[in-house]
């Protein structure tokens, strides 16, 4: 059947031609003063791999998951850690602190 996985993954040379360059540096600047200066961050739902890039390129090891394997595809022909997802109707992590999640090895979802 149709789902929006299997929409992406149809799309996905399209969808990552249309938003790899959208400039997010207003958005990536309200994220930054909360991290640490290095760090890991797990990218859920990834897409182009656009925000993976950029944190990447500021020297913070990412990795990401996606539903989508056209995008798991070419991110890592790009060498990037990345893993297909099912489709997650919800995730819990309990996590009260920033030290458990640290614990954890996550700075950053």
């Amino acid at each position: 059947g149709y789902n929006m996985s299997n929409y992406y993954d149809v799309n996905a040379k399209e969808y990552i031609e249309n938003t790899i360059n959208c400039d997010m540096s207003f958005h990536y600047q309200k994220f930054l003063k909360y991290l640490p200066k290095t760090g890991k961050i797990l990218d859920v739902g990834f897409g182009s791999g656009r925000d993976m890039i950029y944190f990447k390129s500021l020297g913070y090891e990412v990795e990401g998951i996606d539903t989508s394997l056209e995008f798991v595809k070419n991110m890592k022909e790009q060498g990037f850690n990345v893993k297909l997802a099912s489709r997650v109707t919800h995730y819990k992590i309990d996590v009260k602190t920033k030290e458990e999640a640290s614990e954890m090895g996550i700075n950053f979802v």
